[in-house]
């Protein structure tokens, strides 16, 4: 048990929510359950540096060449929206976010929150991912296509080659995955389409912890509950309620989406750098109603168009729901990290300055 963490056992249950919501952790249970949890959790490390070794074989496997911003601090986060055919996911580095710690004691005047950057940001549909065959999609004869695959088998193949064709070369330290829910505002119903996303993920943790057990790849792998990160941002009064009505949800995710464009509009909160700079143009002129006129055909890439999604601006970037919650879920996580090490390292005093 912590003994730094002693003070928790003096807070009232309202308190030890506020500090659990504002960390992304359980807030539910009694006092004595959500204090021990606390008391659990609050220490845990969850973003490391990517070691040496590791970066290394993974630069050799993939025949990458080191970048001058690849140094033994480095953090790289990979936050995943689900989806099959609308998988967005982002790539926050955070080079020097472990060193960040020692501000952390400064008053609250002086303390800035860490700014990451987002050196990639996409959208794809993970079963017309590039490195994956075509026959199954087209018949080369009638180019019509055929019905769609959803066995397992062939999934084990999506999620192995979107792991170690589309992520792995990131080389990430900390993997994010939206958690999924085999039900969505209280039906009663499963869906299909449901199952299936919830095989593309547990697939992806299978082989997550493969590679890790083969020493293939060493870093973290989380779920992060979307009921979590949505009244992280929003100030919603009850972070563990899942929207029910229809109309609710919908408002949410359009106050999500307004959100990111207004932090883009703004350049507030993150920084854009590379392909995600163009990513974030074409969200903005999105979210302005200046690409409205999309060539709906196109919305989804195609075998050999993922990467053009991401570059010819706003023409192909399909629904910014599912982009701006990968953000979202990226940069609650970081700062979620950052009021962890805030509680541990100045005690009471955080308790008043969390949000």
């Amino acid at each position: 048990m912590a003994s730094h963490l002693a003070w928790l056992r003096t807070l009232k249950l309202s308190q030890l929510r506020t500090i659990a919501s504002q960390t992304g952790i359980n807030s539910s249970g009694t006092k004595t359950i959500l204090n021990a949890r606390l008391l659990a959790e609050l220490p845990l490390e969850r973003v490391s540096a990517f070691p040496q070794e590791g970066l290394h074989s993974l630069q050799s496997r993939h025949g990458l060449t080191r970048h001058k911003d690849v140094a033994s601090n480095q953090c790289r986060i990979i936050s995943i929206d689900m989806g099959i055919r609308n998988l967005a996911y982002c790539v926050l580095d955070l080079p020097h976010f472990l060193e960040h710690e020692a501000t952390l004691s400064k008053t609250p005047s002086k303390w800035e929150p860490f700014t990451p950057t987002v050196e990639a940001w996409k959208r794809i549909a993970i079963n017309h991912n590039a490195v994956l065959p075509t026959e199954s999609l087209v018949d080369p004869e009638t180019d019509n296509k055929t019905k769609e695959a959803f066995d397992p088998s062939t999934y084990a193949s999506y999620a192995y080659s979107f792991v170690s064709e589309v992520l792995l070369p990131h080389r990430p330290t900390t993997i994010l995955i939206e958690r999924q829910r085999y039900r969505s505002m209280g039906s009663s119903a499963v869906q299909e389409w449901t199952v299936r996303v919830n095989m593309l993920e547990s697939m992806l943790y299978a082989v997550f912890k493969t590679l890790g057990e083969q020493a293939k790849w060493s870093g973290g792998v989380h779920a992060v509950m979307p009921a979590k990160v949505g009244p992280f941002w929003l100030g919603d009064s009850d972070p563990e309620q899942e929207p029910r009505a229809k109309s609710t949800k919908a408002k949410t995710k359009k106050a999500k989406i307004d959100l990111v464009g207004k932090w883009l509009k703004c350049g507030h909160a993150v920084e854009l750098s590379g392909q995600a700079q163009m990513m974030g143009k074409a969200f903005l002129e999105r979210w302005q109603g200046k690409g409205q006129r999309l060539r709906k055909a196109n919305l989804s890439p195609k075998i050999d168009g993922i990467e053009n999604m991401a570059t010819e601006g706003s023409r192909e970037i399909g629904k910014l729901d599912d982009l701006a919650d990968c953000l979202l879920q990226g940069l609650a996580w970081v700062r979620w990290e950052e009021n962890r090490r805030r509680i541990c390292k100045r005690g009471p005093k955080a308790l008043a300055e969390l949000g």
